[in-house]
């Protein structure tokens, strides 16, 4: 396959591929980059440009690691995953064939929100005392004054 070939299979899809996760085949369509266009400039003003870029890369790796543990799980149950992508405001895992047992389908059905929970679990307490010390606002006055 020549270059420009392959250059055209990389977008055919409509998607980047940036490699290989765990052996599976990493995609990003093009309407992240949309979101990212419009959530950083959204969250830019409110916590800086690095605070945006943050939150975008945390955004974009809760995703992949909701995905990642649907094709790892699914691997565990003999199924293989043709490739994870990630969209504008998810992603899917693409599986090669169902699992072989109903209890199997489960745990990988359960796996991804099982892994958003976890992480929404274990950023609460960051996120509570951020927005506790940015929305905190003390006003004294003195009595007698109004």
């Amino acid at each position: 396959m020549s270059g420009v070939e392959r250059k055209l299979t990389v977008f055919n899809s409509g998607s980047l591929s940036l490699g290989r996760l765990f052996g599976i085949p990493f995609q990003l369509h093009w309407s992240v980059l949309l979101v990212a266009l419009l959530f950083g400039s959204g969250l830019a003003g409110q916590y800086g440009p690095l605070g945006a870029a943050f939150a975008l890369v945390a955004f974009l790796a809760s995703i992949t690691a909701h995905e990642l543990a649907h094709a790892l799980v699914a691997r565990r149950h003999g199924v293989q995953t043709i490739s994870i992508q990630l969209w504008a405001l998810g992603g899917a895992a693409r599986l090669d064939r169902e699992a072989p047992t109903p209890g199997g389908e489960a745990w990988i059905a359960a796996a991804g929100p099982l892994t958003s929970l976890g992480i929404g679990g274990a950023s609460a307490p960051r996120s509570a005392s951020t927005r506790s010390a940015s929305t905190v606002s003390v006003s004294r006055s003195s009595p007698g004054s109004s």
